[in-house]
């Protein structure tokens, strides 16, 4: 009896012992000390079909791999045609245009160029043809037979590049699509393949293993013994993982007994990324996790114990560069613990201002209380098909003029205002050369003209050239400077962005995508370079 009486008390001494919490923090220290010994750098990329790639986190930036749109289209249903022609027509007076014998629906493309005079039934979508530089709606015509064949009578003036989507106005190729980091939503997956890709590179989901820890825990479904209760955390949070953006891995449940948990955990940690317990983490006899994890390699526990209501006994650890989070058992306690802890592993302004009286970028446009920041460079050319013989060993702005005097040859033009027009308004001295009125917003546009045969020549920069395989006559460098105000100058964000900016490897990533890095010896500019390093 006495033998039986000392060891039911120390059965019961066992069961009343309480080990203590390590240290109750507040909340931010906790994070603190957990994020000091996290490695959370991505990881490692892999390459998924766009079927796959909803919510995904992309791994590295993703420039266009096409135009959007390919060409240049209509955008409404009616007729295309020369700006030019529909100067004079009214209601009272309108233009007749004879028609071409062809019609542009999506997907055809045009053999039969618009001269002077003439139009072309084209739908919405359709491609535009060579020659035209708008579309005239169809609620502004009307059909009319003469013996000479169909002509259209047009009772409404159409502005150059009026209802033409033109290509590359709404994603350029080359242009960066999606950053490194950005989540990818429908709205994503719809401008990928808008762009020509049909997979993207996404960061590796994390594998997380999911355990539960209670000698009362049984599977869900199966009838549980006198004081058994169903598992329900383990199917709670392989959900939540999965609902972040994890690879939920579950384990399994687990005893309160030291060595079954110790060979759990050493299996979860070779197959997973994180490891999340349920239960085994307040201060109980039978709560065994922290003696176990700190067991199992540095740096172990961090924090056992946070201020949270509810929450108080969470447990964070890292074992070598895994992170172990016991969540309390209790279900509730374990979903707000989970998303506060686990759910976290799931500048300036640039201006090409060109000065048409001097020939100058930026210069002329600092005012007091700015200093201009020397920034890159890049090379403005004509561009033409490889093989026209008409440009064969011509300097630029020779290129300029015979193109200009050329009928036949068809130019590409850029948009009012934009620094590129500027510079060819400037070499063509008040010449409107065919195709002037063609007045697309981007230098893709201009190339993907010129490479489709919608236009024979156009002016653009040297690296949208090269990524259309077109020749290219160089004019002269277009200058990207930063204006910066002098009173923002010691600003940490400026500084740091002015020291990156003159960093080698800045310098040497701009030349290899086709830029230029501008020198450092311009006055104020280099002394606020100079200041900021």
């Amino acid at each position: 009896m006495p033998e039986d009486s000392d060891s039911l008390l120390d059965r019961i001494r066992r069961a009343a012992r309480q080990e203590q919490f390590l240290d109750v923090l507040p909340e931010e220290e906790a994070r603190r000390r957990f994020a000091a010994v996290l490695d959370l750098r991505p990881l490692e990329a892999e390459t998924v079909p766009l079927a796959a790639a909803l919510d995904r986190v992309v791994a590295r930036t993703v420039a266009a791999a096409a135009d959007a749109p390919p060409f240049d289209r209509s955008s409404v249903d009616g007729f295309a045609l020369r700006a030019a022609d529909t100067i004079d027509a009214t209601e009272a007076a309108p233009v007749r245009l004879r028609l071409n014998r062809e019609v542009l629906a999506c997907g055809v493309a045009p053999t039969v160029e618009i001269t002077p005079g003439t139009a072309t039934a084209i739908a919405t979508g359709g491609m535009i043809p060579r020659g035209a530089d708008a579309v005239a709606m169809i609620e502004w015509t009307e059909p009319e037979e003469a013996p000479d064949g169909p002509h259209l009578l047009l009772r409404r003036a159409v502005a150059p590049g009026g209802f033409v989507a033109f290509a590359g106005s709404d994603i350029a190729r080359g242009e960066a699509l999606l950053r490194a980091g950005a989540v990818i939503t429908s709205r994503e997956i719809g401008m990928l393949a808008a762009a020509g890709h049909a997979e993207v590179p996404v960061v590796r989901r994390p594998r997380v293993a999911v355990l539960s820890t209670g000698d009362e825990l049984h599977a869900p479904g199966t009838p549980p013994p006198p004081g058994g209760i169903p598992d329900s955390n383990a199917a709670i949070l392989c959900a939540a993982v999965a609902e972040n953006g994890g690879e939920p891995v579950p384990t399994g449940i687990f005893r309160d007994e030291e060595a079954a948990l110790a060979a759990a955990l050493r299996d979860a940690l070779a197959r997973a990324d994180v490891v999340v317990m349920s239960g085994g983490t307040s201060k109980g006899a039978g709560d065994v996790s922290h003696r176990v994890l700190g067991s199992l390699g540095s740096p172990g526990v961090v924090v056992h114990g946070v201020a949270l209501k509810p929450g108080k006994p969470l447990l964070l650890a890292v074992v070598g560069r895994t992170p172990v989070i016991v969540l309390p058992g209790f279900p509730t306690s374990a979903v707000f613990t989970f998303h506060e802890f686990a759910a976290i592993f799931s500048g300036n302004s640039t201006v090409d201002l060109l000065d048409p009286k001097t020939g100058e970028y930026n210069t002329p446009f600092v005012s007091p209380g700015l200093h201009l920041v020397p920034g890159w460079l890049r090379m403005q050319g004509v561009v033409f098909r490889p093989g026209d013989a008409r440009f064969a060993g011509l300097e630029g702005r020779e290129a300029v003029r015979r193109a200009a005097a050329d009928p036949s040859l068809l130019l590409v033009n850029r948009n009012a205002g934009s620094g590129t027009r500027i510079l060819l308004d400037g070499l063509l001295g008040g010449a409107r050369p065919a195709g002037y009125a063609n007045q697309p917003k981007s230098h893709n546009a201009v190339a993907a003209a010129v490479e489709q045969g919608r236009a024979d020549w156009g002016v653009a920069i040297a690296t949208v050239a090269r990524d259309y395989g077109l020749g290219f006559l160089p004019l002269t460098e277009e200058h990207y400077d930063l204006f910066v105000p002098e009173a923002r100058l010691e600003r940490p964000p400026v500084r740091a962005f002015l020291v990156a900016l003159a960093e080698p490897e800045v310098r040497t990533a701009l030349t290899a995508a086709g830029f230029k890095p501008a020198p450092r010896d311009s006055g104020a500019a280099s002394g606020a370079l100079d200041r900021a390093s």
